[in-house]
């Protein structure tokens, strides 16, 4: 296969995961909603961005 429909491949996939993040981060906030608040839901997802860049500020060394 040649290089740039490799790229083309990788771009699409990228470009997919852009589009349905939002729409699973919405629908987590609308299943958890009766169990958690807005601001449970939101200190939530930034534990797990921090999570997620102290992992791969750790690889990169």
């Amino acid at each position: 296969m040649d290089d740039w429909k490799k790229y083309l491949i990788l771009l699409g996939g990228l470009v997919l995961l852009a589009l349905c993040t939002p729409v699973l981060i919405a629908l987590l906030g609308i299943v958890l909603s009766p169990v958690i608040g807005i601001t449970g839901f939101v200190c939530i997802l930034f534990i797990v961005t921090v999570i997620i860049a102290f992992k791969n500020k750790n690889e990169r060394k």
